[in-house]
């Protein structure tokens, strides 16, 4: 009995003593009677019958194949869409294959049209315009005192600078201290260039483009960077009935032998001129004509000079030898912002070069952060080691290591 304590009348409400509700068994079908009737004479009184089962991990990739059909059926309409309508070319195009071939890479790493070396855009433009040119912030100037050393050198390098120097005051020092791929620099070339007030011979300068060639990450098709001879800039400042035909023709060949010119991002001309050396180079990838100086700026006499005639004498010898449209008549002419000498000094032109060569890349290069005039004394350690021990150098190098330096030989 249960009692509600509340009612109309105020009396007590008193509940009936109901029997408990008795179990009524859903209405079945035909077909779930049999079953149902099978269960029974059976014995089997579980209410759940399983009639069929499939393992998780099959259920996983039964809908995950469900799941990426429907997507690819999006892909496929946005893609057919896509090509309606664009009005640039397709990436197969691009590249080299059939109008159309697929955007799968598979497709295109299987095609057997495509190369390492086709991969340089060859003076398109990038898909988001050239690269602006940076320009360094005020701490990186010259005009501001950068603490640190970039460049510390170990007693083993000071040693072996030492011995260059020495050797090429030496009876020795016509023998061959650089030698790559026919390239021949002797000792005193070498010495007298990279010892302190030195200037910079122009066989080191071309010994070390052969050595920047010989680096892991330095051949052409992965760098897509091609450096000329210093002899080849000579003939650009000339008129064309002054310059030897067959040295611009080869100079041309060769360098087009291991990748072609229009398929590299950076044409690299080092240039001695006028007892200075600066560098030309033309950044296919950017479309611009850019000079590398460490001492004259661009609104002086002397660049204004070169600049337009190296420009124009290129143009010119490109055309008669390379024949490929490259619209060199858009590129823009840029001077970038890269450390300079002080006015008292006519002598480490050709280290700054040698610097500019190795570590200007793009418009994106600040050289400010990677050298100042303070750590040319190192730099010049630096590189004839560098060049010295290269394991492409088959010059004679165990008279540096065997060179016997007294006290006074050390800095």
């Amino acid at each position: 009995m249960q009692t509600i304590p509340f009612s109309d009348d105020g009396s007590p409400h008193i509940t009936p003593n109901l029997p408990r509700k008795a179990y009524v068994s859903p209405v079945l079908n035909n077909s779930d009677k049999r079953m149902h009737g099978s269960a029974v004479k059976g014995n089997d009184t579980s209410p759940v019958i399983c009639t069929s089962s499939r393992p998780f991990a099959k259920t996983v990739r039964v809908e995950t194949k469900k799941s990426d059909a429907l997507y690819n059926s999006k892909f496929e309409k946005s893609r057919s869409r896509m090509s309606t309508q664009s009005p640039y070319l397709s990436l197969g195009k691009t590249h080299g294959f059939p109008a159309d071939s697929s955007i799968d890479p598979e497709s295109s790493a299987n095609c057997s049209d495509f190369k390492v070396r086709n991969s340089s855009n060859g003076g398109k433009i990038p898909l988001h315009g050239a690269r602006r040119m940076v320009y360094p912030s005020r701490v990186l100037i010259d005009d501001f005192v950068v603490t640190g050393d970039k460049f510390k050198v170990s007693k083993s390098e000071i040693a072996n600078y030492n011995a260059i120097c020495d050797l090429a005051k030496s009876c020795s020092s016509n023998l061959d201290a650089l030698y790559f791929g026919g390239v021949r620099c002797t000792y005193w070339a070498l010495g007298e260039s990279m010892k302190l007030g030195g200037k910079v011979n122009n066989f080191v300068v071309t010994a070390f483009c052969y050595h920047l060639f010989c680096r892991p990450n330095g051949h052409l098709d992965v760098s897509k960077r091609h450096y000329f001879f210093s002899n080849i800039l000579d003939n650009l400042l000339k008129d064309h009935d002054e310059v030897v035909v067959d040295v611009m023709m080869k100079a041309f060949d060769r360098s087009a032998r291991a990748r072609p010119l229009f398929q590299s991002d950076m044409l690299y001309f080092p240039t001695f001129y006028e007892d200075h050396w600066f560098v030309f180079v033309i950044d296919i990838k950017d479309k611009k004509f850019v000079f590398l100086d460490s001492y004259f700026f661009e609104v002086h006499a002397y660049q204004q000079y070169v600049s337009e005639k190296m420009i124009l004498e290129f143009k010119f010898w490109w055309d008669k030898f390379v024949k490929r449209d490259m619209k060199f008549k858009d590129y823009g002419v840029i001077y970038p912002s890269v450390p300079k000498q002080s006015l008292e000094n006519d002598v480490d032109s050709g280290i700054y070069t040698m610097m500019f060569l190795e570590n200007w890349t793009s418009p994106r290069s600040c050289l400010f952060s990677v050298f100042s005039r303070d750590d040319i004394a190192n730099i010049r350690i630096k590189l004839a080691n560098e060049m010295m021990f290269n394991p492409r150098n088959s010059g004679n190098k165990t008279l540096v290591i065997s060179y016997d330096l007294s006290e006074d030989g050390w800095l």
